[in-house]
This record gives C-alpha cells, structure tokens and sequence, in this order.
C-alpha cells in the first residue's frame, strides 16, 4: 500500500465543504457510517448520520401509513436511481407526497424521523442498488414491506359454455 500527502491551504469555508463532502461521500456505506470514530466526525460536524437499525426501524413506521403504491412508486425511483434524500421532490416524503396528489409539506412530519436523515446523507440521485450499498438496502427493506402487505392474484378461469 502506498500513501500519498498532500498539502493544502484552505479558508475555512472550502474546509468545511471538504469535510461535509467527505462526510457524505462515507456515509453512503453503513459499515463505514456506523464505525465509532465516522459517527465522532460526523457528530463533531453536526451531521450525526443513524444507524441503519434506526433507520430501518424508522422506515417501518413511516411506512405503516402507506398504500402499496406509494411505497412501489418509492421503489421504482430508488431502482432507477431517481431518488435523492436532498430533495424534496425526490425523496422518502416528497414521493408519497406525489402519489396522494399532495404537497411535501402535507405528508413530512414535523419532526425529521431517522430514516429520513439516513437517506439524505447516505441515498442520492444517480444511485442506484447495483451501485450503492445505501440504495441496494433501501430497495430491499422497501421490497421487505412489499412482500408483506401485498397480495398477488391469480385471473380468475373464464368459463366457455359449449
């Protein structure tokens, strides 16, 4: 293994978007995310990411007042990887909101549940789970619930009468 140094002068603005930037860059994989001295940083920087027990545990109940197709149309936007935890157009809420007809502010609530502070620093636009281990979780849990409160029904036999 080789190390490179490299040094820098940077104000304290362009400090703080590297350190954010890093922040982000590793908390998109919850091995790294949950290590003690990541969650020391990024506590340190006000930007405390949950673990990805919390953030399940948090999905699940955000999730409890949903309909199958809000949660499928959440799924199709992580699986196409349209689905960005910065935006409000974009995310967890943001698509509920779309699939009830209602604005973001309708459906957030007032105060931000650990799933939503998950993905705004770990799920982004572009990944997708065939490139992200975020965004591989988040499709699974959200395929999880699917499997649990949908039922697939056969057609039914059509009679023909001779």
């Amino acid at each position: 293994m080789s190390t490179i140094t490299l040094r820098v002068r940077l104000d304290s603005a362009a400090l703080d978007r590297l350190e954010d930037a890093i922040i982000r860059a590793f908390a998109a994989c919850p091995a790294v995310a949950e290590h003690p001295s990541f969650q020391r940083l990024a506590a340190m920087r006000g930007r405390l990411v949950p673990s990805t027990a919390a953030a399940h545990e948090s999905l699940q109940a955000v999730l409890a007042d949903c309909a199958p197709h809000e949660v499928t149309a959440v799924r199709d936007a992580v699986q196409r990887g349209d689905f960005d935890g910065r935006t409000s157009m974009h995310c967890l809420f943001g698509i509920i909101a779309r699939e009830r007809g209602l604005s973001y502010r309708d459906v957030r609530p007032s105060v931000i549940p650990p799933i939503e502070s998950w993905v705004v620093s770990c799920v982004w636009y572009g990944m997708m789970p065939e490139t992200s281990e975020a965004a591989r979780l988040l499709d699974g849990w959200l395929s999880e619930w699917l499997d649990e409160h949908t039922i697939e029904l056969a057609p039914a036999p059509i009679a023909v009468e001779a």
